[in-house]
């Protein structure tokens, strides 16, 4: 992972969160949409716990976090990042999303099939999904 620090983190959910909504309505490409809040959410929880923990700066990472916490900070994985800041249970990742190629979509993997533009089965497992991201969004902006 590159050296990001505090400020980065924030200003990456920022600007991903602001270019997904000038684009929610707007694009046939859904998952260009679905990929950004999703960055927008992983870089937003990234920010929190790091200023959860005083950490300004990626060095700050490894001297101040815990062990699962520097793994979480080095993975996609959205349920991780919540549960490092003690809030997993408020939110309700889709677990049965699966591609048409027949895997099985984990939380962490959910900006690889937007990003790939693979297919999913049923749309609406996915759409579920970004309901999830708008809704940890709101509730990192309360924070951010």
């Amino acid at each position: 992972m590159l050296n990001a620090d505090q400020k980065d983190f924030q200003k990456a959910y920022r600007n991903n969160k602001a270019t997904y909504r000038s684009i929610e309505k707007k694009t046939e490409n859904d998952k260009v949409r679905k990929m950004l809040i999703f960055y927008a959410v992983e870089c937003g929880l990234k920010y929190m716990l790091m200023n959860k923990r005083g950490c300004l700066t990626h060095a700050d990472v490894s001297e101040k976090m815990d062990d699962y916490e520097v793994r979480a900070m080095g993975t996609h994985d959205l349920r991780a990042l919540l549960k490092a800041l003690h809030n997993e249970s408020s939110f309700k990742f889709p677990t049965n999303i699966v591609t048409i190629h027949g895997d099985i979509v984990q939380c962490g993997q959910f900006h690889e099939a937007c990003r790939y533009n693979i297919g999913i089965v049923n749309p609406d497992d996915a759409n579920l999904f970004e309901n999830v991201l708008v809704s940890i969004s709101e509730w990192i902006g309360e924070n951010c």
